[in-house]
């Protein structure tokens, strides 16, 4: 049985990084044996094809530098203005606010708004400004939004500007190399970005705009929205649709995700799974997760009708290239043009990886290669047939050979190390840099060898059985019944499973010690009170795996594939 909480434990990038869901039904040993027929290539019109020349019209070793001038908040009857000082102080994305604001292009040297620039004659607000992100929040540099009013014009084709600071990235060029690297790859799409040095004036609280200096925020990477905007630059379809995942892995998700002339149609609970960039027409999203969680339904058939093979294979593979991991429930996009069946991944934030939670003291073993997707209904049904490995392993060798390799990221890297070294070498930035990663170089030396280890990783883990789930501890009288779903080995090897119970989570004060080949595990006669499980799976050649699960106690210490349990 498969239950929430896979996000929750799949990278732990600083303990904060991701968040997630999951729901039950994952289990296939019921599929027919016809779900590992072969799958076909997309026709040749549904290919993913994009103005890829619009990438030319940015300067990947410049940095713009823009100034945000930030007005009073509008007055609420009963409540005080919104401030900058509040605004930078919201944690959580249930309290959104946003404040007007100036938005100006100017002098690289912090004098000011610059004569000819764009925004340079705007004296009222021409953009409302708010923060962005999730777990971004939690940082002490935030990262905003700034979205442009109707008559303000475009900045560069674009009127939302996506200010990202990468709190927790020290090289601050992990995003930035991740999407000029698919502005190369076919069959994909990326998104613009720019090096931006941001200056803040706060006259939130009042204040004559003569009477207060423009203060220097540091370096932001800018980010363009995936939004109608994006699909019209991009020569794609702005009456298609397009949905951003915020917890998502594929599921029906019955409760959520209705058609809009649905009575019990929720926008707000529908995205709380997807958030809806495109078209609000849900009937061909409905429709291929109906066939996905159809288990009679072969899934190389739901693959050919909704998919496009080299599109989802080249996302895929450049995720565990980039040792990008945070892409299993969210930071990804689904996109499908209006006359089209055809669903198409689009990638969005890239800043977690390059083995960026290398440096974490809380590595999870399967947090690499297909156990990472192991979760989601789509790759979980995809990637149990050996022969789908064997075409995903060969999008990574081709991706390698040509997009993602050291040679690649190597030379990308010292083209960006100067302008990012510059800044964290100085305040404001510098002053922030994490105290984990105090030593930006050799951070960039490993960002320009990680694809040779990725591919490495991804080899090892084909090996591995995959994670499963514990479940909820069952008494019947004095008996206490642990279970927990099958692993499964793409070898075909046989499983013995290590049951571990203990007073603590440390497993320091170990109760017992049970390998079975079953998936449960009966006690009699526990005495009352709290205990701490968990349960390797071994294939006996030396390949294991833990479960999904993770323990998080007091203090917010993780263990990973524990669960706490109470016995009456």
């Amino acid at each position: 049985m498969f239950r929430p909480g896979l996000a929750s434990v799949t990278l732990a990038v600083l303990v904060i990084l991701l968040t997630g869901c999951m729901d039950s039904g994952l289990d296939e040993k019921s599929a027919p044996k016809a779900a590992d027929s072969p799958i076909s290539e997309p026709v040749t019109q549904d290919k993913l094809a994009e103005d890829k020349r619009i990438y030319e019209r940015d300067n990947d070793t410049s940095v713009d530098t823009l100034y945000l001038t930030v007005l009073e908040g509008d007055k609420q009857e009963g409540e005080a203005p919104l401030t900058w000082y509040e605004l930078n102080r919201i944690r959580s994305r249930m309290e959104e606010g946003s404040l007007n604001a100036i938005l100006q292009e100017g002098a690289a040297d912090g004098s000011g708004p610059a004569s000819g620039s764009f925004g340079y004659s705007s004296q009222e607000a021409n953009a409302h400004v708010s923060l962005r992100g999730n777990s971004t929040r939690y940082a002490s540099q935030r990262s905003y939004k700034i979205k442009l009013n109707d008559l303000a014009g475009l900045w560069n084709d674009q009127r939302t500007i996506n200010l990202n600071k990468h709190a927790y990235d020290p090289s601050r060029l992990r995003n930035k190399l991740s999407f000029d690297l698919f502005e190369t790859i076919p069959n994909i799409t990326s998104l613009r970005t720019r090096f931006v040095h941001l200056y803040v004036k706060d006259l939130s609280e009042g204040g004559a705009a003569n009477s207060k200096p423009f203060i220097d925020y540091g370096l932001y990477t800018q980010i363009e929205q995936p939004n109608k905007q994006f699909l019209k630059n991009h020569w794609l379809d702005p009456y298609g649709q397009l949905y951003k995942a915020t917890m998502f892995e594929f599921f029906e998700y019955q409760g959520e995700l209705r058609l809009q002339d649905d009575p019990l149609y929720d926008k707000a609970k529908f995205e709380t799974r997807l958030q809806i960039n495109g078209r609000e027409d849900h009937r061909k999203l409905l429709d291929m997760l109906k066939d996905v969680n159809n288990l009679s339904i072969p899934i190389n058939e739901v693959i050919d009708k909704h998919f496009d093979l080299d599109n989802y294979l080249t996302w895929m593979a450049s995720n565990i290239l980039m040792d990008n991991m945070d892409t299993n429930t969210q930071n990804f996009l689904l996109y499908s043009p209006l006359n089209s069946e055809k669903w198409y991944f689009l990638p969005w934030d890239y800043d977690g990886g390059w083995e960026l939670q290398q440096n974490s003291a809380n590595i999870i073993t399967y947090s690499s290669g297909i156990s990472n997707y192991w979760g989601s209904k789509l790759h979980n049904r995809f990637f149990r047939n050996m022969e789908n490995v064997n075409l995903l392993k060969d999008k990574i060798d081709e991706l390698y050979r040509d997009y993602i390799n050291n040679d690649i990221i190597s030379k990308r890297v010292a083209l960006y190390a100067p302008i990012t070294q510059l800044y964290t070498s100085k305040q404001p930035d510098k002053g922030f840099l994490p105290e984990l990663f105090s030593d930006v170089p050799k951070d960039l030396a490993t960002i320009s060898t990680v694809p040779e280890r990725s591919m490495k990783r991804f080899i090892e883990d084909i090996q591995k059985p995959k994670p499963f789930f514990l479940d909820d501890l069952h008494q019947e009288g004095t008996t206490s019944v642990f279970q927990w779903d099958a692993s499964f080995d793409l070898q075909g090897d046989t499983l013995n499973y290590d049951f571990t119970l203990a007073r603590d989570p440390q497993f320091t004060k170990v109760v017992k010690r049970i390998s079975t080949p079953g998936t449960s595990v009966r006690l009699s006669g526990l005495s009352p009170g709290t205990y701490y499980w968990k349960v390797t799976a071994a294939d006996g050649k030396g390949h294991s795996q833990i479960a999904f699960d993770i323990y998080y106690d007091g203090e917010g210490t993780a263990y990973n594939g524990v669960r706490e349990v109470k016995v009456n």
